[in-house]
């Protein structure tokens, strides 16, 4: 998940290079422009096989040059929404973003998005068990 954070770190760098992105809290000392992010609720739903699609929605709150400048917040309120349609984790990795939905409140732009990927839980020496699955019909009959 912080391949995503950092991922999403570049891209926010290429819409405002002059940004400063926060990752962490900051009690003090912001420097505008600037980007904070923040992972939300994130949720983990088992598939077959080992499988599981992980949700990981980050809020991304970006506060202006001059605060409550509405011109410079749907600016980059549109860059963002095109920008993060895809991000690159690595060299031929990407992951697209989805549901994106962003509102400007107290001056400042908010804007949510989510990451949704797969994961494959590792080997753990019992390659040869099969899962099964209840109640699923094989042959016209019963499992499980």
């Amino acid at each position: 998940m912080q391949e995503i954070i950092n991922a999403l770190s570049r891209k926010l760098k290429q819409i405002d290079e002059t940004a400063t992105i926060y990752q962490n809290d900051v009690e003090q000392g912001v420097k505008e422009p600037c980007f904070f992010l923040m992972p939300l609720i994130t949720v983990k739903q088992p598939r077959i096989m080992k499988q599981s699609r992980i949700e990981f929605p980050v809020q991304i709150t970006y506060l202006p040059k001059k605060p409550g400048d509405h011109t410079e917040l749907l600016d980059v309120q549109n860059k963002i929404m095109v920008q993060l349609e895809q991000i690159d984790l690595r060299e031929g990795i990407s992951i697209r973003g989805t549901s994106m939905i962003s509102e400007i409140v107290a001056g400042t732009l908010q804007v949510t998005c989510n990451f949704n990927y797969s994961l494959v839980a590792a080997d753990d020496g019992q390659a040869n068990k099969i899962e099964t699955l209840e109640g699923v019909n094989f042959n016209g009959g019963q499992n499980g």
